[in-house]
Parts: structure tokens; sequence; C-alpha cells
């Protein structure tokens, strides 16, 4: 896919709206797996629910939220699946685990259910360049 294509999917991030505000979260993770891939602390297309990640997320989203939103990273390192860009590789012998995510999402759950995520390979070429 090209560059175009992922941008316009950006514009489009279908995100929580509450009490008229937008949630930041998806925008944040997406800066924040940029970043580390900029950094070079992502050099695969494995991205890790890990310290950095979640340090960058909470950076972004500091400057980014309104009101009294709550920095919670885990959020969209599993709702940003609903994409179609975002891909959960599922730790094996842990699919019931991930499955209970869909009824309600915690940190222990994505470390206990996801190993990684990947970019559509497309994607995540772009971002390396």
């Amino acid at each position: 896919m090209s560059l175009s294509y992922y941008l316009e999917k950006f514009k489009k991030l279908n995100m929580n709206k509450t009490g008229g505000k937008t949630s930041p979260h998806k925008v944040c993770m997406l800066y924040a797996v940029i970043d580390l891939i900029i950094d070079g602390q992502i050099t695969n297309n494995s991205i890790r629910y890990d310290q950095a990640l979640k340090n960058r997320f909470s950076w972004h989203f500091k400057r980014l939220k309104s009101g009294n939103q709550n920095d919670r990273p885990e959020y969209p390192y599993y709702y940003l699946i609903s994409e179609g860009f975002w891909h959960h590789a599922v730790r094996p012998g842990q699919e019931s685990i991930y499955r209970s995510l869909s009824n309600g999402v915690s940190e222990r759950k994505i470390i206990d259910a996801i190993d990684y995520v990947q970019l559509d390979a497309g994607l995540f070429q772009l971002l390396e360049n």
C-alpha cells in the first residue's frame, strides 16, 4: 500500500468520543511507535508492550489529552486492531485470555495474551524509511 493510503487510514481513525472530547489514545500510540522506530528501539516489525513504548505513549498523551482522560496505553495497544493495519500476535496457549479482552482490556491481560503487534508490512517499511 502507498503512503497516501495510510495517511487516509490515519486521518479516519475510529477514536473514542466521550463528553464531546475525542480520545487521543490511538494517535499517541502511533506517535510512540513512530518515535521508537526513528530512535532505533523498534528494529523489526514486532512491537512489544514494553516500558519504552508505554513511556513514549505517556509523553505524547500528556501533551494531547484533555480534561481528566486517563493515561492507559493498553487501550490503543488492543483497540488499534480495528483499524486494519495493526495485528496482534497472540501468545501460544493464551487464546482464551485474548478472547476475554473483548469484555474488558487490562494491562495484565495485554501482557499475558499478546506477544507483540505487527503493522502491515508495507506500513512498517514506510515508517522505517
